[in-house]
């Protein structure tokens, strides 16, 4: 039973998801930016909960999604990640509602740890769900995309440039989705830009 807890406090403690800072304040999107391993928008194929490889008492979420846009990161057509799920519970998890096959998200993740194991920065900060109505897509995330863009004009000037008119347009905005052009563009402008932040 010692060598089980130390395992899980081992496996706990090299998730960053499980950074204190992470959960417990607000990003902003410079900071999912600067934070994530890879940045995807992609279709989720799948998604099953199942027994860490290695650790079989350990639950996980393995989400394989199709790339539409790899934002950030080296990925193939298809990219496969490895969740903690904290509830620990194989017969009926409530994580893998955020994953149902056919949903199109924007997906900033950590760097995968030793164990293989990953998740959205800061949360549902950094997992956004792409909606289609009307012939436009929008790009929201868990909090409503709350906060998210206030601080897009101190990064520019931090990094002694201009704004650009899609970071401009997303500055003005307090809360709510936003188009998926204008948020990818940004999304990339920060991307190039970082370590100068």
């Amino acid at each position: 039973m010692p060598r089980l807890s130390s395992t899980l406090l081992c496996l706990l403690l090299s998730l960053p998801a499980f950074s204190q800072e992470a959960l417990s304040r607000q990003l902003s999107l410079a900071d999912l930016a600067t934070s994530a391993g890879t940045i995807v928008r992609g279709q989720v194929i799948d998604s099953r909960v199942e027994p860490h490889p290695q650790y079989r008492n350990i639950s996980t979420i393995r989400l394989t999604l199709r790339v539409a846009d790899a934002i950030y990161g080296n990925t193939g057509q298809q990219i496969t990640y490895r969740m903690f799920l904290a509830s620990g519970n194989f017969a009926a998890p409530r994580n893998t509602t955020k994953y149902r096959a056919g949903d199109e998200l924007i997906l900033f993740m950590y760097p995968e740890s030793q164990y293989g194991l990953t998740s959205p920065v800061g949360g549902d900060q950094g997992r956004f769900q792409v909606l289609r109505t009307g012939g436009k897509a929008k790009v929201v995330n868990g909090l409503n995309n709350t906060g998210l863009f206030q601080d897009l004009g101190q990064v520019a000037k931090a990094q002694s440039r201009t704004m650009t008119q899609a970071e401009a347009a997303l500055s003005r905005k307090q809360s709510g989705a936003v188009g998926l052009d204008e948020f990818v563009a940004v999304v990339r402008q920060l991307a190039a830009n970082r370590g100068t932040k």
